[in-house]
């Protein structure tokens, strides 16, 4: 067993059990229409891919549809088309409603294509239950929506912490953001169930996020009141903390009970900040956000997503914090600091610009991280959204590796330890660059550890990590 995959294991980090479905759901309408229109039976094997909803097709008031379909197995598995009749595509079968063609049709699946072809004729006829296709569509729309998402976009638990999310909509238009605005929302019943399953699975704590979650008051109270009143949890919200300045909205998340917030705060610089955000104006209403939370004791976490554009600002932003933020904290732990390592953006083209070097980002987050903690601050460099070890090398003292009990194996999915990290001493105990980092800037900045730095090695000794 790898040493990272020993050290999820013993953390406890299995595959999130499956938990009511959404997206699979909708899917699997769409999976049973589609049999139920060709007549094949449970047994045989299906796969599709909604291949109007992928270009784009499915808009319009008479929207066109396409499916990719393939049937069976090996030697006689087929590859087919099935679309609405007003397509372009070329097809063996073109009727008034629907076409069927091929593009794979082994000798051994001719007499399964004929019968097919058979179906095809008697639904677009109507000798066959014409309702058919019309429950084929109606599934499609039900889907058309969720097309390209998959439930963990909805939620996830990384070991004791559940995290939901109440929709997809935002008071700003990151530009690092990996989420579509037009998302579809989970309502708030299957939020609720997902809540109930999170927490008989272990889970403690609750993350709402979004989105922007404060857009979504009235689910986040449900929410919220169900997991302390029921499951005893503590709820955080995650946020860019322009509602916070509004009394109505922070006296909602009182009233809550919510214990903590996470806001988005990149730099101490509004241009930057507001370009960044791609909302003008915003910057300053989230530092009125940071001050309403910290003034009403909610417990603060600064997070900022190291960029080329955030990471020279980086120090200055800890002064502000130190100046603007820390003597509005009425005691020293409800004051913390985050820097994400940024991946998934959903235009690729920005991340390509962006994403700094890591052996650029190490002095300057050191410097960064070790103002902060000076001043009782804390900081969280590491973890699921966090970076590796080996650009903390010239600040040891911030390296904690807790941090390795709370990963979930999503964590996993966007990180690779390239051959340079095979040498190094904490290997164990990082997750490692992310794939996106390396096919842009290969292994640059990482530096492996050659021996377990004195201020870790106690850790290690005590069985923390």
């Amino acid at each position: 067993m790898d040493a990272i995959d020993h050290s999820l294991a013993s953390a406890g980090c299995a595959p999130l059990p499956p938990l009511l479905p959404l997206v699979d759901q909708k899917r699997q309408l769409v999976t049973a229409a589609l049999r139920a229109l060709l007549g094949l039976p449970d047994h045989v094997p299906l796969q599709w891919r909604d291949q109007a909803a992928a270009a784009g097709l499915e808009r319009g008031p008479e929207p066109a549809w396409f499916y990719l379909l393939e049937i069976g197995a090996a030697p006689q598995q087929l590859q087919l088309e099935l679309a609405s009749a007003a397509g372009p595509q070329a097809a063996y079968f073109r009727g008034q409603r629907l076409t069927l063609g091929h593009r794979a049709l082994p000798a051994e699946a001719q007499a399964i294509w004929q019968a097919l072809v058979r179906r095809a004729r008697a639904v677009d006829s109507g000798a066959a239950p014409g309702a058919l296709l019309d429950q084929l569509q109606q599934a499609r729309r039900a889907y058309a929506p969720y097309h390209g998402l998959d439930d963990q976009e909805f939620h996830s638990l990384s070991g004791t912490e559940a995290l939901l999310r109440l929709g997809f909509r935002c008071n700003q238009d990151c530009s690092f953001c990996w989420q579509g605005r037009e998302w579809p929302e989970p309502d708030l019943p299957i939020l609720l169930t997902w809540l109930d399953q999170l927490a008989g699975l272990g889970a403690q704590s609750l993350v709402l996020t979004g989105g922007e979650p404060t857009l979504y008051l009235d689910k986040l109270r449900a929410v919220a009141d169900r997991a302390r009143q029921v499951h005893g949890l503590r709820v955080y919200v995650q946020s860019n903390g322009i509602r916070l300045r509004q009394p109505a909205v922070l006296q909602a998340l009182q009233a809550a009970e919510v214990s903590g917030v996470l806001l988005s705060y990149h730099s101490a610089d509004a241009q930057i900040s507001d370009e960044m955000t791609r909302a003008p104006g915003t910057h300053r209403l989230t530092e009125q956000g940071i001050a309403a939370a910290l003034r009403a004791g909610l417990e603060v976490d600064l997070n900022v997503v190291v960029e080329r554009r955030t990471l020279p600002g980086l120090v200055e932003r800890s002064l502000r914090i130190l100046q603007e933020f820390v003597p509005l904290r009425r005691q020293p732990s409800q004051l913390g600091a985050t820097f994400s390592f940024p991946t998934d953006y959903r235009d690729p083209a920005i991340y390509a610009k962006e994403v700094a070097p890591l052996d650029e980002v190490g002095p300057l987050l050191a410097r960064a991280l070790q103002l902060l903690k000076g001043a009782g601050v804390r900081v969280s460099p590491l973890g699921g959204c966090g970076f590796p070890l080996c650009v903390l090398a010239t600040a040891p003292e911030c390296i904690e590796l807790g941090w390795m009990k709370k990963l979930a194996p999503e964590h996993l999915r966007s990180r690779q330890h390239p051959p340079v990290c095979e040498s190094c001493q904490l290997r164990a105990w990082c997750l490692g660059p992310r794939r996106d980092y390396l096919q842009h800037h290969g292994s640059r900045g990482l530096l492996p550890f050659a021996r377990v730095p004195p201020e870790i090695g106690g850790q290690l000794q005590r069985g923390s990590a």
